[in-house]
């Protein structure tokens, strides 16, 4: 029987395929995805899936890098790189071709079933602001 931390594991390298079904299949059909930096949460399936593109819109190549992992059974923690090229929209800002790598948490839980039922995401968004050119950078 595969582990939580496993199930993570795999859950990365689906998105990172860009198998975005696999992706899906690791979440509960009621599952949250709550994005704590810019205040939104994508809710079931539809969201989800609309979340995970929305970051591949704004970073064609956007990866989970330097992927570490915590099991504690029915909750995983993920500490991870976020990385890729601004070739999209990011919000409101619009693409600027530059290369962006910024440190991100996730504390994963999951249901009995080994289903991820909640995701809860902390990046510094800031910094991806500043490092894509739309905000000075701190000390300016």
């Amino acid at each position: 029987m595969a582990t939580n931390g496993t199930t993570v594991k795999a859950w990365t390298e689906s998105y990172n395929r860009r198998d975005l079904d696999g992706w899906l299949h690791a979440f509960s059909s009621d599952a949250a995805f709550a994005d704590l930096a810019q205040g939104v949460t994508a809710k079931g399936r539809d969201e989800l899936l609309a979340y995970g593109q929305g970051w591949i819109a704004a970073l064609s190549d956007a990866a989970y890098t330097n992927v570490r992992i915590t099991d504690a059974g029915d909750s995983v923690t993920m500490q991870f790189d976020g990385a890729g090229i601004n070739d999209g929209p990011f919000g409101a800002f619009p693409a600027t071709g530059k290369r962006v790598s910024f440190p991100v948490v996730n504390v994963i839980s999951f249901d009995p079933a080994g289903k991820i039922t909640r995701v809860e995401q902390l990046y510094d968004r800031m910094d991806i602001l500043m490092q894509l050119g739309h905000l000075p950078a701190a000390g300016s």
